[in-house]
This record gives structure tokens, C-alpha cells and sequence, in this order.
């Protein structure tokens, strides 16, 4: 058809990752029993730990997402958070050490080498029923997932814990089991009605979740907040692939700090949400939220922090732009608690508030950047 240029996006599919990213979105971390929001702080009460079974690629990909969807302040500083993470492959844990040692540390992740048929994991399971508030199967097949399952279910029935329950007109779940065919009919089977299954190869291949088109328009018209003006559809497929799933994630964390309000996107309303963020700290608080999630999806992805005494301008603006890029092993000056951004940008050569005026502006502007995910 002549010389016509052609700018064409193609989406690699990626199942694993979708499964994870499905699992937040229906079941968000806040939704988990035992944590309760309080939306004039905009914090919460209750610690959370969780248990990951599997760390193959669909075990990664959760745990990358659970992490990012859980940052959010605690009203008691004696809360805690954790992650303890249990394979038979202890090859599939010494890499990830390596390439993530800070979100490691950072985020209290243990790794654990167990066979989940062994009587060293049913002590475990019988010690610590009581302590996870979010149980996450994700085994090699659906056989096993099953199989565990129903010994989860076993004891929880004779130690009394419930593994799922309601509050208020919502459902709640301690159990999330990876099942990639059909949700199982089988009678004998009826008690696993206590969890919530994910990862179905239906919903995971559909098209509206592998082009998420209203996702990826909320984060368009989130760009638009750093750029100062629209990225057409050339500009923004340009844009390396992980400012673009930054973007994203920005988007999908807006879920999360309208439920911090007690909102949700379908009682959601430009003038509600102006008059809650300008009572009390709301505003500031919320801002410190988006960065707990923001450093959160750059740990996650590999990305480093500096040590404060080796940053100086021109090394930050350099490692900062790759970090942004496609190299997942640069450091990023911006990777530090909300209040230590005024530092950072006073050693930029910055006014103090430059760098947290982003999260702030994010907050102010969630009802244009929802207005204006319907323009693109």
C-alpha cells in the first residue's frame, strides 16, 4: 500500500502476570480481615502477613503485585507486615535475594525451602493458621493447588479459624487458591466454596484485561501531570516500557487511595473528594501513600536506592533517567521515606517541596485524571 508508516503497539501476554494483577484487583490487600481504615487518617489498624506458596513465574509476579497494592500507613507503629514465601527450590529464592535485596529487607520477605507435603509445613500450617490474614496457593498445577487447599481447609475447620466471612454487604477471603481451568464442580470439593479462586484462564484472556484500554487511559491522563500537556498515541508508545507501566500503576493505585477515603469509583465524585482531602492531613497523608507505592514498584522491579553520601546532582539526574528506562538494575535517587524527598531535592538544587509536589498534585488531581482517562 505505498510507503505509509505505521506505529503499532503489541502486547506480549503474559498469563502469569495477569493472574496477578486480577488477584489485587478483585481482592485488594485493604480488604483483608482483621484491617480496619480509618478514613479521617487515611491510615489503618492491623498487621498483615501473608503466606505465599510457589515462587515460579506466577509466584513472582504476586508477589510483585501484593507488595505494590499493600503500602499504606498503619495507625500503630507496633503493626507489622510480612511475607513468608515457601518452595521446594531453593534456586528460585537465591536469585531473587540477590536482585532484590532491598525490597527483601525492606518489605520483611522470608524465604522458606519446604515440601508443602511434608510434616514440617503441616506443623507450619497448624502454628501460623491463626496469624495470616492473606493465604495465596500458587503450586505448578491445579491438581496441587487443590490438593493444599484442602488441607488448609481441614484444619481450619478443627482449630476453629474461619477462612472467609462478611463485613457489612462485603465478602472477605483468607484463602486465594491459582486455578487455571474451570472452577471445580466436583461435590466433594464443596467446602473450598470458603475461597476464592483466581487465575482462570477466561478471565485472564480476555480483552479487556490483556488491553486494559481504560487502565492505560487513566495513566495517559495521569502522564500528563509530569508532561504538562497530552502524549499523543506515537509519544506515548514511544515512552520506554517502564515509565509507561509507572504511569500504569499510578493509575491502578487510585483504587486504592479512594478506599483509604472510603470511596469507590462508582460513588466517586469530583466535589466529595475536594472537600475530603482538604480536611485535617488527608492530603499529606495520601501524598505519603502514593510514594510508599511508588518506591514499592521500583523495589519490586529491581530498581536500587542510593546511599545519600554517594548522591550528587549529576550522578542522580544520569541514574534516575535510566532507572526510568529499561535497565532494571539502576539506582533511583526519589527511592526514600516521603519526608526525605525535601533532602533529596535541596541536593538537585531543588525548592524542598519539588519532589513531593508530584505525589501531592496526584492527589489533588484524581478527579481530572479520572475525568480525563474518558478523553483519550
Amino acid at each position: 500500500h505505498g510507503n505509509v508508516n505505521t506505529t503499532v503497539e503489541i502486547h506480549l501476554i503474559n498469563e502469569q502476570s495477569i493472574a496477578a494483577r486480577l488477584l489485587v484487583k478483585d481482592h485488594p490487600v485493604l480488604h483483608a480481615p482483621g484491617l480496619h481504615i480509618n478514613s479521617d487518617t487515611c491510615k489503618v489498624s492491623g498487621s498483615v502477613n501473608i503466606l505465599l506458596l510457589g515462587f515460579g513465574d506466577c509466584g513472582k509476579a504476586i508477589l510483585r503485585e501484593t507488595i505494590c497494592d499493600s503500602q499504606f500507613f498503619h495507625e500503630d507503629p507496633s503493626d507489622t507486615f510480612s511475607v513468608t514465601v515457601i518452595d521446594r527450590d531453593e534456586n528460585s529464592f537465591n536469585r531473587y535475594r540477590e536482585e532484590h535485596a532491598e525490597a527483601v529487607r525492606d518489605y520483611n520477605i522470608s524465604f522458606e525451602k519446604m515440601d508443602v507435603q511434608s510434616g514440617e509445613f503441616f506443623r507450619l500450617l497448624e502454628e501460623n493458621l491463626h496469624k495470616w490474614n492473606r493465604i495465596i496457593i500458587a503450586l505448578d498445577n491445579d491438581g496441587a493447588n487443590m490438593d493444599i487447599a484442602a488441607l488448609f481447609i481441614k484444619i481450619s475447620m478443627i482449630r476453629g479459624i474461619p477462612l472467609s466471612g462478611s463485613t457489612g454487604n462485603r465478602k472477605w477471603y483468607k484463602l486465594f487458591v491459582r486455578f487455571a481451568g474451570e472452577k471445580p464442580e466436583d461435590i466433594a470439593l464443596a467446602q473450598l466454596d470458603n475461597c476464592a479462586f483466581f487465575g482462570n484462564k477466561k478471565s485472564c484472556y480476555r480483552r479487556d484485561v490483556i488491553v486494559n484500554e481504560k487502565l492505560d487511559r487513566r495513566a495517559k491522563a495521569m502522564d500528563c501531570i509530569y508532561r504538562k500537556g497530552k502524549a499523543n498515541g506515537d509519544e506515548w508508545m514511544q515512552m520506554p516500557m517502564q515509565m509507561r507501566d509507572s504511569n500504569r500503576s499510578v493509575a491502578s493505585g487510585i483504587r486504592n487511595l479512594l478506599l483509604l477515603g472510603n470511596m469507590s469509583e462508582d460513588d466517586f465524585s469530583p466535589e466529595r473528594w475536594a472537600e475530603f482531602i482538604s480536611k485535617g492531613n488527608r492530603l499529606q497523608t495520601l501524598a505519603a501513600t502514593e510514594h510508599l507505592r511508588w518506591n514499592a514498584f521500583h523495589l519490586m522491579r529491581g530498581i536500587r536506592k542510593w546511599r545519600k553520601e554517594d548522591m550528587t546532582p549529576e550522578a542522580l539526574a544520569e541514574t534516575n533517567c535510566k532507572a526510568n528506562g529499561t535497565s532494571a538494575r539502576w539506582r533511583h535517587g526519589a527511592i526514600v521515606p516521603y519526608d526525605d524527598l525535601q533532602e533529596i531535592a535541596r541536593i538537585l538544587g531543588k525548592a524542598d517541596d519539588a519532589l513531593q509536589t508530584h505525589d501531592i498534585e496526584i492527589i489533588k488531581k484524581t478527579a481530572q485524571i479520572m475525568k480525563e482517562q474518558n478523553e483519550y
